[in-house]
């Protein structure tokens, strides 16, 4: 962690403002958001996104709380402070240009942050792969399940998988290839978070099981929550569009507790519909694990399909 003590904080919500040695070029920002805030800051020359935890919120020495409730929070600050630093150290080992890890995690008063790469979002980068060909559209959905098979093979659910989260970028000959970014919700698998309260997944792509523990039921999140999310990112990016809602139902994962079957759209190639259905699927011990997600988009890149319209303008035709 840095060491930011020795540099005073003025408001946040000013360009110019120092937190610790970074001076924010954008001031933080929350968008709605109930559990972080976010800017852009510059140090030594580079420009930096920064991104400060709405909590815990270490106690001021000039608090007027009593010693009890003081040592409390610290101690929660504590085990935040140490779950996170053991997080980021891992997403570091296996960071690469396509898995954009953290560059600082500290505490600065009595928040914390975090700084990563400044990554470039092309605000149209999931809206061109709809209309590829289907063996392109192959080979970025093979970039995106690899990311994935990375980060389960250290044992950590990423837990807020979204188009967001995937920024998509053009390559120079003419394919897609996608960085993946915000691990500030991921956890451990066998270390998960102990308060409901702590999930923080987009409801669009939340799966079945993870609604539950949010709503206090007991039930275990695993990295199969992430295949389910991807399973609807999938369905996104090939057609344009989300897998068909059956009526009554605002999210894909109430439909799963009604005991509705997810379907694909038709105009996919069959083995494609069978792979999402599979990675939607309402239980998650039914779900193919990352890597045999990458097996099986492989085995369709060796025999290639295509698609019988193109996903933009057709609708959703269901079995």
């Amino acid at each position: 962690m840095t060491d930011s003590k020795k540099i005073n904080n003025n408001n946040p919500n000013e360009s110019g403002a120092y937190i610790g040695r970074y001076r924010l070029t954008v001031p933080l920002s929350g968008q709605n958001s109930g559990y972080a805030r976010w800017g852009f800051a510059e140090y030594d020359g580079t420009e930096y996104f920064i991104k400060e935890f709405i909590s815990p919120v270490y106690p001021d020495d000039n608090s007027p709380i009593s010693r009890e409730v003081r040592d409390a929070a610290i101690a929660d600050c504590v085990s935040f402070e140490a779950k996170k630093s053991r997080l980021y150290r891992a997403v570091n080992a296996f960071s690469s240009g396509n898995i954009i890890g953290v560059l600082d995690f500290f505490r600065f008063g009595c928040r914390y942050y975090i700084v990563t790469e400044k990554v470039e979002i092309d605000p149209n980068g999931a809206s061109y792969t709809r209309d590829l060909p289907f063996d392109r559209q192959l080979v970025l959905l093979k970039a995106l399940i690899y990311n994935i098979k990375c980060v389960h093979d250290a044992g950590i659910v990423h837990a807020d998988l979204k188009p967001d989260n995937l920024i998509i970028k053009p390559t120079r000959n003419g394919y897609f290839t996608a960085k993946l970014i915000d691990f500030d919700s991921s956890f451990f698998e066998n270390d998960p978070p102990e308060s409901p309260d702590e999930y923080q997944s987009d409801m669009v792509y939340l799966s079945p099981e993870t609604f539950l523990r949010i709503s206090g039921e007991d039930v275990r999140v695993t990295r199969s929550a992430d295949i389910f999310a991807m399973g609807i990112i999938f369905h996104e990016l090939i057609c344009g569009h989300r897998p068909a809602l059956p009526g009554g139902c605002d999210y894909l994962y109430e439909a799963s507790l009604d005991g509705a079957v997810i379907t694909p759209d038709r105009g996919m190639p069959p083995a494609m519909r069978r792979l999402i259905a599979d990675m939607t699927a309402g239980e998650p011990e039914k779900r193919p694990r990352a890597a045999g997600v990458f097996e099986r988009l492989t085995a369709m890149t060796s025999a290639p399909q295509t698609k019988t319209y193109s996903g933009f303008d057709r609708p959703t035709d269901l079995d």
